[in-house]
C-alpha cells in the first residue's frame, strides 16, 4: 500500500541520514587525523557486523565473507586515497 511505501521510504532516509552523521561526529569532536582514523574504525565494524549478519542468514561462513568485504572496503579506501593525490597533483 502507498503507506508501507511511504513508512520503507523514510525509514531508509532516516537510517541512512543517522549512519551518514555518525561519520560526520568525529569530525566535528575530534582532530581531522583521529577522526579519519575513528571513522574508518568505525565503518570497518559496520561492515563486520552487516556482513556477519548477511553470512548468518544465507547460511554462509561468516569469516570468509567479512573479509571478502573487508578486503573490498579496504582497496576502495586505497583507491580513493591515490586518486585523491592524483587530482590534487593534477589539478593543484
Amino acid at each position: 500500500s502507498d503507506r508501507q511505501v511511504w513508512a520503507a521510504t523514510f525509514s531508509t532516509f532516516f537510517a541512512k541520514f543517522l549512519t551518514a552523521l555518525s561519520f560526520a561526529l568525529p569530525f566535528v569532536l575530534l582532530d581531522l587525523g583521529l577522526a579519519i582514523l575513528v571513522s574508518v574504525v568505525w565503518g570497518y565494524l559496520i561492515i563486520c557486523l552487516l556482513s556477519y549478519h548477511l553470512a548468518s542468514e544465507q547460511g554462509m561462513k561468516p569469516l570468509n565473507v567479512i573479509v571478502e568485504h573487508i578486503a573490498i572496503a579496504t582497496f576502495v579506501i586505497f583507491a580513493s586515497h591515490a586518486i585523491g593525490l592524483w587530482v590534487k597533483n593534477t589539478i593543484g
